[in-house]
């Protein structure tokens, strides 16, 4: 979980081997879906926190922050907290709209980088780093838990022959 700036940190969980054989007995597919959803379910525990700890003036950061999926690897699964951005769409529509600058549109969190990291003349008011530091055990567990339920829901629709949802 990390932001869009290029900080990543990382969580690995130890001590899991028989969820981990469990899973490999599960077709690809399926080991994907669930090791992907699990780890979603870690991000939004990171989510809920992060947006708890966000400076809210306007509640504009507060509403953008988003918690998604990254690339799907070979058993590795990974999901980020940031914060959405306009689409260049919604940029452009605002300028024609209004005549303004993009720079000027309230509904752009842009600023967000400047509250996480500050710059020269602004103090850091992190939100999404002290989030992850607080919340990356209980992210953890989340993680582990739905993981081995999910294993454990997809072994028994496997032995019962039939698709579990």
């Amino acid at each position: 979980m990390a932001s869009n700036l290029g900080i990543k940190t990382s969580v690995q969980i130890q001590g899991l081997e028989q969820l981990r054989r469990a899973l490999r007995d599960l077709p690809e597919k399926v080991q994907q879906r669930q090791l992907a959803s699990s780890v979603a379910a870690g991000a939004r525990v990171v989510l809920k926190e992060a947006r708890a700890l966000v400076r809210v003036d306007t509640g504009l950061l507060q509403r953008m922050l988003r918690a998604t999926r990254g690339k799907r690897r070979d058993s590795e699964a990974s999901a980020f907290v940031t914060v959405r951005r306009l689409s260049k769409k919604k940029i452009s529509e605002y300028k024609r709209v209004t005549g303004k600058k993009a720079s000027t549109n309230p509904m752009d969190p842009f600023y967000w980088s400047i509250l996480e990291f500050g710059k020269s003349t602004r103090t850091a008011h992190p939100f999404i780093r002290p989030a992850f530091a607080a919340s990356k055990e209980e992210a953890a567990k989340v993680i582990v838990t739905k993981l081995r339920e999910g294993v454990e829901k997809e072994g028994r629709a496997s032995a019962w022959g039939s698709n579990p949802k």
